[in-house]
Formats: structure tokens, sequence, C-alpha cells
């Protein structure tokens, strides 16, 4: 479910109790809210007590959430065959910069060994180049799973050494990410731009 649209439930000791987002009341389980940023509850009691209520929703691990889908849900089965989809990208609360909104793009599998983890890298190949996370422009990008990397810093920290020498011609530039693929969570992956 998106950040954009997550449905609440409550409960309270008395059924008059109304509970509103600004003039809107809130049905629980019922009325979705948008808390990519903080959310203010008036909480009305039937004595005429009135709350306000700030929520705020920490998404996954902080991390900027990549969200693809699919057209149809189709699977990705295999790294040459790329499956039409969109990408969302919800650079968090204090990197709306960040944020990409239905892009469309094409999926399919990479790597070599690392196709036959549990846990699938993937590449992208965005319609129209565009910077991401404040890399510059590209249509092609990976998603490296990291499967064999348990603490998730190997590849990072390889990356970031190889940027610091000279006379690299060229080390991909990485950030960590948590993916989405047709709405199920698959954890931390790094995205990354491809050179061809």
């Amino acid at each position: 479910v998106a950040v954009t649209a997550l449905t609440p439930t409550f409960a309270f000791a008395d059924p008059a109790t109304v509970l509103r987002i600004g003039d809107v009341v809130q049905t629980n389980g019922i009325t979705p809210a948008d808390f990519t940023g903080n959310v203010s509850y008036r909480l009305e009691s039937s004595t005429g007590d009135i709350r306000t209520i700030v929520v705020k929703v920490t998404v996954f691990t902080g991390l900027p959430v990549v969200t693809v889908n699919t057209v149809g849900g189709a699977p990705i089965l295999t790294k040459e065959d790329y499956v039409s989809a969109t990408i969302n990208i919800y650079g968090g609360k204090d990197r709306p910069e960040y944020n990409l909104v239905n892009a469309t793009t094409q999926i399919r599998g990479r790597g070599n060994s690392t196709w036959g983890n549990p846990k699938k890298p993937y590449r992208l190949k965005l319609a129209t180049s565009a910077s991401l996370f404040g890399f510059p422009a590209d249509r092609d990008w990976t998603l490296l799973a990291n499967y064999w990397d348990q603490a998730l810093v190997r590849n990072a920290l390889a990356f970031k050494i190889g940027s610091m020498m000279t006379g690299i011609a060229y080390n991909p530039r990485c950030t960590p990410v948590e993916l989405v693929l047709n709405g199920t969570h698959l954890g931390a992956y790094q995205l990354c731009d491809h050179i061809e």
C-alpha cells in the first residue's frame, strides 16, 4: 500500500467520538490518509472536548522506497526479456526532491550467478532519461540484490573506495533503497546507474 493512501484503524470507548482530518470525518478502516507528511487528527468527544493528535509514519527503514509495478502484474522470468512497468520513488519526508511519480520503464532480470538466487537483481530501462537520487540523468539503471552480502555494505564500500581512487575510469553511483515489486516488499537493494 502506498504511503499516500494508508487506511488507519482506530477505536474509541465513546462511540459518539468523531475523528477528523481538517473538516473530513474519518471512518475506521475505510478513510485513507496521505502520510507523506505528518497528519493532524482532530478528536472530538461527545462532551465537546477537542484534542489534536499528530501522527508521523516512518516508511520501512527510512530508506527511499522504489515501487515497480509490471503491466498486469506480469512476472519477471528472464534476463533477456523486458516487461513493461511503471516506477515510483518515494524519497522520504526529508528528501522529497528524489520523488518520481508513475514513470514508464521496462524491467528484466540481470546478473549471471546472482540471477539464480532467491532474491533477484533487476535491470531497469526508463522510457525517458531521468536523474534518480541526484545522479546524472540516464535511462539505464540496476537494482542490485546483494543476496550474499548479509551486512549490505560490501558492494557499497567497494564502490565508495573505487570512487575515491584516481585513475579509475568508471565506478557505479549507487544508493540504498527498499524495493516493492508488484505489491510485494522485497527488502533492501542498491539502485545504481548502469553504463552500456
